[in-house]
């Protein structure tokens, strides 16, 4: 993209979409990107919006011109800020213990669950944007019998992403686990929406579901 609008949110998010700038370098001139406050800031609690604050702190302490984002002292002043600050604000260096803990004794699920800087983690769920792709994205996970890489590479343009809903949602009567075998279909990643009355064309988002959307 020549130009790329991004939210302010944590430091390695907003490099993350900078890479979308002139991604394969064929565009004439240097892409954009361009960092904005919304009117209405609001952050999932816990370490991404503990992010959003250092990522603000720096802002202010540099200014913008010395916020170079291929600068490794830069990345390294963002992380020991953050650091710091979660350890002492979100009681993080238990989880680090319990973390390091599960390394040690190679229990690969439980690391996964404890190396997450949010805490509320995010769902992927396939709309039917294109009804014919939906379609088909439904009748080739109904003969593999759960995703695959290959599978997800094709249906991750035709998602939407939301954070996941609590417990007793609503929204979870309208979700199709894609692996209906697993054994917590609530702890799953990737869905299918059921009722595509759902799937808000214009918004490109979930009606009744705006607590939820990620931008």
């Amino acid at each position: 993209f020549p130009l790329v609008l991004r939210a302010l949110g944590p430091l390695d998010a907003i490099a993350q979409a900078a890479g979308r700038c002139n991604h394969n370098g064929l565009l004439p001139e240097l892409g954009v990107l361009r960092v904005f406050r919304p009117e209405e800031e609001r952050y999932p609690p816990g370490g991404y919006e503990a992010a959003t604050k250092v990522t603000r702190l720096l802002l202010r302490s540099r200014g913008a011109e010395d916020m170079d984002l291929q600068s490794h002292t830069l990345y390294e002043t963002y992380y020991q800020t953050l650091y710091d600050l979660i350890g002492t604000t979100t009681g993080a260096e238990g989880k680090a213990k319990e973390l390091l803990s599960s390394i040690d004794h190679l229990d690969f699920e439980e690391t996964a669950r404890l190396y997450r800087l949010i805490d509320q983690d995010a769902i992927n769920v396939v709309v039917p944007w294109d009804r014919a792709t939906f379609r088909a994205l439904e009748d080739e996970l109904r003969q593999l019998g759960r995703p695959t890489t290959g599978w997800i590479r094709r249906a991750r343009p035709h998602t939407v992403n939301l954070y996941r809903p609590k417990l007793r949602d609503p929204i979870w009567a309208y979700l199709q686990p894609a692996s209906p075998f697993a054994k917590e279909d609530l702890r799953q990643d990737w869905f299918l929406l059921l009722d595509e009355t759902l799937y808000d064309r214009e918004m490109l988002g979930l009606k009744g579901a705006q607590d939820v959307w990620i931008a």
